[in-house]
């Protein structure tokens, strides 16, 4: 029962995601929406590279160029 509570409370507490970014301040929200594009093609590539290195029978570490997504200088 407590479990289903907890559940309950999760689904109807959180806010989505249009609620969260509605309640950002006008810079974080100009900020967020420049960034978009760039966080969905980092998105992208990173699915890609996962797609190559699955495909590979070496090591994760040794299979494919993954940088950093946090460092502007070793994005892919």
């Amino acid at each position: 029962m407590f479990s289903g509570t907890g559940v309950l409370f999760w689904y109807t507490i959180r806010p989505t995601d249009e609620q969260l970014i509605a309640r950002f301040s006008p810079e974080v929200k100009a900020d967020y929406e420049r960034n978009k594009e760039l966080r969905q093609q980092e998105q992208k590539r990173l699915i890609e590279i996962v797609k190559e290195t699955s495909s590979s029978s070496d090591p994760i570490w040794k299979a494919g160029p993954i940088g950093s997504p946090f460092e502007k200088e070793q994005r892919n």
